[in-house]
């Protein structure tokens, strides 16, 4: 299945903006659908989940994240500071403004615990535009972090399930079908 989302041509391309060098790098001949595959066809689950999340624009990684944190758990099962935070999450895919960006930051700086929620708020503050305070000169953060940390949200939601294994494949089926879908 071709992703037509993902913009890179080699998977090699999306390993290196991960900071993987030397023998982890994938052929230079994969495409990034193929080396995916190979990933899956290993069982190599959670570098599948760290490995899309860099191939995925930044903001289709954030509504991957988003959505794929609503369905592992459901807003019954978390916490009300979670509900909180990922519906901020979900204003931001609605409308993926500075304001909401930055107040996604604000919460994520108030939870004391480091959850999936917590991470995906931190997803979406680096996923664009500076990350001083608004009165200072503009900081950017590296183009890549916004998919480290929206990929470890993801993972830990799974590795937290009841059924961590099941949690990933739901997870990833979600990824792949956005991958694929036409921009």
């Amino acid at each position: 299945m071709a992703w037509s989302m993902v913009q890179y041509s080699q998977a090699r391309q999306i390993a290196q903006a991960m900071g993987l060098k030397g023998p982890k790098l994938p052929e230079a001949s994969l495409t990034p659908d193929q080396h995916y595959q190979q990933l899956m066809a290993n069982e190599r689950h959670p570098e599948a989940v760290a490995f899309l999340a860099h191939a995925l624009p930044r903001y289709e990684m954030i509504v991957w994240a988003s959505n794929a944190l609503g369905t592992i758990r459901t807003d019954a099962e978390r916490e009300p500071e979670g509900v909180r935070a990922l519906e901020v999450a979900r204003r931001w895919v609605r409308d993926p403004v500075d304001d909401v960006r930055r107040q996604a930051w604000a919460m994520s700086e108030t939870m004391e615990e480091t959850t999936p929620e917590r991470l995906l708020l931190n997803a979406i503050f680096l996923s664009g535009g500076s990350i001083a305070p608004e009165d200072l000169p503009p900081v950017h953060p590296p183009a890549e972090s916004a998919a480290h940390v929206g990929g470890a949200a993801i993972q830990l939601a799974a590795f937290r399930a009841a059924t961590p294994v099941a949690a990933l494949a739901t997870a990833l089926k979600m990824g792949e079908a956005l991958a694929a879908r036409a921009g």
